[in-house]
């Protein structure tokens, strides 16, 4: 995921949408995809 103990600084919708084009591991897809849904549900 990321370096920094997989959090990503400043979570916005654009930069989990940019982590998730990358990422190969199933389970930080995983992640990644309940964030999305979390930060939807915020707007």
């Amino acid at each position: 995921m990321t370096q920094e103990g997989g959090k990503i600084p400043e979570l916005t919708k654009g930069r989990v949408r940019e982590h998730l084009a990358d990422e190969t591991d199933p389970k930080a897809i995983k992640r990644l995809t309940a964030a999305r849904k979390y930060l939807e549900e915020l707007s």
